[in-house]
């Protein structure tokens, strides 16, 4: 997972190359570097919640893994929830006009180059640092 937040930190900053006018072709390059974090958060992030699960389960007896599957769902949920409204909210705020088409203002344009760089960079950072403080478990010996 710390390589794929490596990656991503690389292609975020890169996509302030990548998304330019006559630059279709690199967009292969900002796939190749940024959709590993997708995978990671559906499998390693699942395997992840796996050990807490069983790490809780060693300390209190007790089976509760449906309240960390539902806890993750519902972060995931409200996750996107926030996402889509943020992100509209923020077009407005940078003076996104969508009946301009193409014709956006330079001010527009160099704002959502700024957001899609500092967003992406920023996000794979702190995950870097969330999972470089988790330490697994040692399973039950019994």
């Amino acid at each position: 997972m710390k390589t794929i937040y490596i990656m991503t930190v690389i292609g975020g900053i890169l996509k302030w190359f990548i998304y330019q006018p006559g630059r279709e072709w690199f967009l292969v390059v900002d796939a190749l570097l940024c959709s590993g974090v997708w995978v990671g958060m559906a499998v390693v992030v699942s395997a992840l919640v796996a050990d807490q699960i069983d790490h809780d389960e060693n300390i209190n007896n007790v089976r509760r893994e449906g309240i960390f599957v539902s806890l993750q769902n519902w972060i995931i949920s409200i996750a996107g929830a926030v996402a889509v409204i943020s992100s509209g909210l923020t077009l407005n705020l940078i003076g996104f006009e969508a009946l301009q088409g193409a014709a956006q203002t330079e001010m527009s344009i160099l704002s959502m180059r700024m957001i899609l760089v500092l967003g992406t960079v920023m996000s794979a950072v702190g995950g870097y640092m969330l999972i470089k403080r988790y330490t697994p478990h040692p399973s039950n010996p019994s």
